[in-house]
Order: structure tokens, then C-alpha cells, then sequence
């Protein structure tokens, strides 16, 4: 019977060593998003109605994309599954850099910072 308990025991210890957990850091400012690039945040908006103009990433495994309102401000937010709610919600992702040239003068670059949901949850 100990010989059982000991296995079960270190299969369970083993399995929960295998799992990756991640780290969030919560934004509340968009702005901050851009010192935070290539790290995983957690941010609340929800998604918009009116669609401002942004620079377009692609991405297979997020094929879903929503402009995500935050405050005054607005990101573009790229999701695994579909975001069925127009409500608050609280998205968890990994900030990415898009960079395309500048409208105005296409010898400049121009960065905006995305999110890659990793998952979602009304609040």
C-alpha cells in the first residue's frame, strides 16, 4: 500500500512540476504597454464599436481579431476563440510590437503594441 502512495505521490509531484504557470502584469494605462513588450499583462476594456485607425498584425493562431477599448484609448486585441461580449471584460496576453511605416512620411517607422489573449473573463 506505501508503495502505491509513493508513486501516486511522485506522478502528482512530477505533473505539477511540468506545468507552466505565467506571470501577469496588470496595465491600466495603454501607454504602458510599450515597456512591456514580449511579457504577459493582464488589462480591462472591453471590446469597441467604433473602429479607429491601426496598424494590422497576423497572427494563424489568433485568428480573431477586436479593437479593445481602454479608457479614452484603444488597442487591437487578437484572440484564440471568439470574444462574444461587448461588455467589461479582463483579457490575459502577451504585448506584441506591430511596425509598418509611417503615413506621412514613409522613411520613419511607426509601433504600436497588441495583445496575443491568451484567455478572457467578464467582469
Amino acid at each position: 500500500m506505501n508503495k502505491y502512495l509513493i508513486l501516486i505521490a511522485a506522478v502528482v509531484l512530477f505533473a505539477a512540476g511540468c506545468t507552466s504557470s505565467k506571470d501577469y502584469i496588470l496595465i491600466e494605462e495603454p501607454g504602458a504597454l510599450k515597456k512591456h513588450a514580449g511579457e504577459n499583462v493582464i488589462v480591462t476594456g472591453n471590446i469597441s464599436n467604433i473602429i479607429w485607425q491601426h496598424i494590422m498584425g497576423h497572427f494563424e493562431e489568433y485568428p480573431y481579431d477586436y479593437y479593445f477599448d481602454i479608457g479614452d484609448s484603444q488597442i487591437v486585441i487578437y484572440s484564440k476563440k471568439p470574444i462574444n461580449t461587448a461588455k467589461s471584460i479582463r483579457v490575459y496576453g502577451e504585448v506584441v510590437e506591430i511596425s509598418d511605416k509611417a503615413k506621412g512620411d514613409p522613411r520613419k517607422d511607426y509601433s504600436e503594441y497588441h495583445i496575443l489573449v491568451d484567455d478572457w473573463e467578464k467582469i
